[in-house]
């Protein structure tokens, strides 16, 4: 009983040092999908063996730039959306996860100023394309 409290207690406090933030949100289809923000470009959703449903990390850049993406050490398949403006310029659906040294880039084509990473089929399920519009706002405390 004793070592099963202390297994308890261990996985209590690594998984709320792992606790995600969610900090930004936008509204689809009637529904909130909650945003964390991305603090390192290079890690993103990196090690990562889940996403939980209606959610995802949004990057958010001062200055529109060419932004290209990789799925190096990502272990789940995203949709990533590429934004301008709120504006989709690029959408790539059902990524596959790499575990390879040298793993495909996913270029935005154009300039953007935001970038969504959802779970696979994201996209398809609500019909994002080019030229949807996606608001990402702040979650007001």
């Amino acid at each position: 009983m004793k070592k099963l409290l202390s297994i308890l207690l261990f996985l209590l406090v690594t998984n709320s040092a792992f606790a995600i933030e969610y900090t930004h949100f936008f509204a689809i289809d009637g529904q909130k999908i909650l945003l964390e923000r991305a603090k390192d470009k290079s890690i993103g959703l990196m090690g990562r063996n889940s996403l939980a449903v209606d959610t995802g990390m949004v990057f958010l850049y001062t200055s529109y730039e060419e932004e290209s993406f990789w799925m190096k050490n990502t272990n789940i398949p995203l949709d990533i959306i590429f934004l301008r403006d709120g504006t989709v310029v690029k959408v790539y659906k059902k990524v596959k996860p790499c575990t390879k040294d040298i793993c495909k880039t996913y270029p935005s084509k154009g300039l953007v100023n935001q970038v969504i990473e959802v779970n696979a089929g994201f996209c398809s399920q609500h019909k994002i394309k080019k030229g949807s519009t996606i608001w990402v706002q702040e979650l007001t405390k």
